[in-house]
């Protein structure tokens, strides 16, 4: 036997073993390494058929697949509920399932879409463009025979590509085996012939060939270590449906072929744990589940020995999280359900009692969450802190997703040069990055840091203090804004004017409405519509625009017509006004609402997030917040879901990972005390 390696945080064994042809007049062994949880490939080849699958609700699609062959013309869609019909060219295998090209033939649907269907024919996902557009659950409806095949009324397969199974053989295989002839394990008597062979021994009804040296038959194969196999073995390999069983205890019942389990198969380990799936090539590889004695479970596709595809999580509490993983990893797409009735915090447990309660972790081992003072000193060298809000407070998190700073603020603002203005009750203060205040705020209200001086409200009018809070312009503005490019925004007579840091004026107050300066451009306004201004006051974008933004990655928010667009700094368009919101850009993504929905494009006006939120914010120290359907979410700026805030069964919000493995409180009694 091989050493082990870990698959999903159970002991997987590399099931090394030696051939019944290898131990044939051999005292050498012959290793065969059989690795689980993978696609099933069909035995042998039958009469072509068109399957038909249909789909109750969502689109009502029906779908006819007649062959798998690459480029070729292999079925028909007609999404009813849409009115859209055509037909699909087949394109290939891809994550655990076959992929088409949709030919309209009649309907206003988008062209040119890509159909997936997985291999079971249970569940199909359309792209558009990149994005997918739409998902649902088939049933197999009938299977047709060809036109150009007899008519048969037994079970039938085709010939499919290596890799995949259609809804008939799936059907046939997951059948009880004691009602399946072609998968009854033999029982050979107890008084059967028996075979030797240097160390293994065959009881049942096998023969030796004695050119080839090869044993065939059926019944059981031993060997002097304790494992076992009960099935056939053809020319030496085992073929046809066997159970193997380890001397640990652990076993392997399914398909063989050419010696290796190929098809469907179950595996028990020996500390309880429970495989039921496909099988093929040695890695998770199709659809499967997998279960351990606690409970806790994973039900879903498999691509070489990672999760991958639409699949769901399972908890002993009966919560449960689903959704797509993409190499092992779960998606920005999932969602986190816990039943109201879960009496302890469901996945709410520590990432150390996480190993041990849900047994299902990655490969990869989880590193640990510094200590939170650690995680906010670390956080400055990792792009800031950003704040979030949970049970009413603030704290900060930083880009990894962890709590830097725990909530405990009734106001928080940004970090800007290291420091960030809070307020606790009535009383405001600047923090450092560990959460420590260092300075201590006696005036009504105040902006954040920088150039080294923040705005203060003194009464009603605004100054600036210094770092060390000292006054060193005095209040006499109506109101001012922090410095940003080198000048601060003031008002002064109702008027916007730009302030130096010295005190002094560097443009007289005459814009009824301004912005910030931002690469050399700030936004102002004299009359009704908007342009852009230089340092000098002068307008270097005619005032032609309804609203503007502030200009990063060299792209500014303007609208016009009613559309928001992004302009250059020539005041053409470089991302045409379709939006019907468009924020500036932040950490290389901008905030666009289209169709009454929020999602973030990159400076080149492609989707990086599609638009399908109710709300979201700017991307800030690598974390965006989103919200959906009332639920709070964080995402980074790929788009993948980092954090998700969901209530706690008894009543306060809590901050959960992409896994829902707790992240605050950092304990569940701390949640539910």
């Amino acid at each position: 036997m091989s050493g082990l390696s870990i698959i999903f945080g159970l002991p997987f064994v590399d099931i090394v073993m030696n051939t019944p042809s290898c131990a044939s007049y051999r005292t050498s062994l012959c290793q065969v390494v059989l690795l689980l949880l993978t696609l099933v490939a069909p035995v042998g080849a039958g009469p072509l058929q068109t399957e038909v699958l249909q789909e109750k609700e969502g689109w009502r699609a029906r779908v006819e697949i007649d062959c798998y062959t690459p480029g070729t013309v292999c079925g028909r869609f007609d999404f009813a509920a849409l009115g859209c019909r055509g037909e699909l060219t087949y394109q290939g295998e891809e994550g655990g399932g076959h992929v088409f090209r949709e030919r309209l033939l009649a309907g206003a649907c988008t062209p040119g879409c890509l159909f997936w269907l997985d291999a079971d024919g249970q569940q199909y996902r359309e792209t558009c463009k990149g994005r997918l557009s739409g998902q649902g659950r088939l049933a197999l409806a009938v299977a047709v025979p060809s036109v150009k095949q007899p008519e048969t009324t037994a079970p039938v397969t085709r010939a499919l590509p290596s890799g995949t199974v259609s809804p008939v053989r799936q059907a046939a295989v997951q059948a009880p085996p004691m009602e399946d002839p072609a998968r009854r394990l033999p029982a050979p008597a107890a008084n059967a012939p028996t075979v030797r062979a240097g160390d293994t021994t065959y009881r049942g009804d096998f023969r030796i060939d004695p050119q080839q040296g090869t044993v065939s038959g059926e019944g059981s194969v031993e060997w002097v270590n304790g494992d076992r196999f009960l099935g056939r073995v053809v020319a030496g390999r085992r073929q046809g449906y066997g159970r193997f069983v380890w001397a640990s205890g652990q076993s392997y019942q399914g398909d063989w072929r050419d010696d290796q389990a190929v098809g469907r198969g179950q595996i028990l380990f020996a500390d309880g744990g429970r495989y039921e799936g496909d099988v093929q090539a040695g890695l998770p590889h199709g659809q499967g589940s997998y279960s351990i004695p606690n409970g806790n479970s994973y039900e879903g596709n498999w691509q070489n020995g990672l999760r991958h595809g639409p699949g769901r999580l399972s908890f002993a509490s009966g919560d449960y999280w689903e959704g797509r993983f993409e190499n092992d990893q779960q998606s920005a797409d999932g969602r986190l359900i816990i039943q109201p009735s879960t009496a302890a915090m469901p996945l709410a447990v520590s990432k150390e009692a996480a190993a041990a309660s849900t047994s299902l972790p990655s490969v990869k081992e989880a590193t640990k969450a510094p200590p939170a003072s650690a995680a906010g000193a670390l956080s400055a060298q990792a792009g800031g802190l950003s704040p979030f809000e949970l049970n009413g407070r603030f704290g900060y998190l930083n880009a990894a997703g962890q709590v830097a700073i725990p909530p405990g603020f009734t106001e928080a603002a940004t970090f800007s040069e290291g420091l960030a203005l809070v307020r606790v009750g009535e009383t405001l203060s600047y923090i450092d990055v560990s959460g420590k205040p260092v300075l201590a705020i006696d005036f009504d209200d105040a902006g954040s840091f920088a150039q080294g001086l923040a705005p203060v409200l003194s009464g009603e009018q605004w100054g600036y203090v210094d770092r060390e809070g000292r006054l060193v312009i005095k209040p006499r503005f109506q109101d001012a804004d922090s410095f940003a490019g080198g000048y601060a925004l003031v008002k002064e007579g109702g008027l916007w004017a730009y302030l130096e840091p010295g005190g002094q004026l560097r443009i007289a107050p005459r814009f009824a409405g301004a912005g910030r300066f931002s690469e050399g451009l700030a936004p102002a306004r004299e009359g009704k519509l908007w342009g852009f201004i230089n340092d000098q006051g002068r307008f270097v974008i005619p005032s032609r625009f309804a609203g503007v933004g502030q200009f990063a990655n060299g792209l500014a928010p303007a609208n016009e017509n009613g559309r928001w667009g992004y302009i250059g700094r020539d005041g053409a368009w470089l991302i045409q006004p379709e939006f019907e919101e468009a924020d500036m850009f932040s950490g290389g993504l901008a905030v666009v609402k289209r169709n009454g929905r929020y999602g973030y494009i990159d400076p080149r006006g492609r989707w990086v997030v599609a638009a399908e939120f109710d709300d979201a914010g700017a991307v800030e120290a690598g974390l965006a917040r989103v919200v959906r359907s009332g639920q709070v979410r964080y995402l980074d700026a790929t788009g993948k879901l980092r954090l998700s805030v969901v209530l706690a069964p008894c009543g306060p919000e809590v901050l959960s990972d992409s896994a829902g493995i707790l992240v605050w409180p950092e304990t569940p009694d701390q949640a539910c005390p």
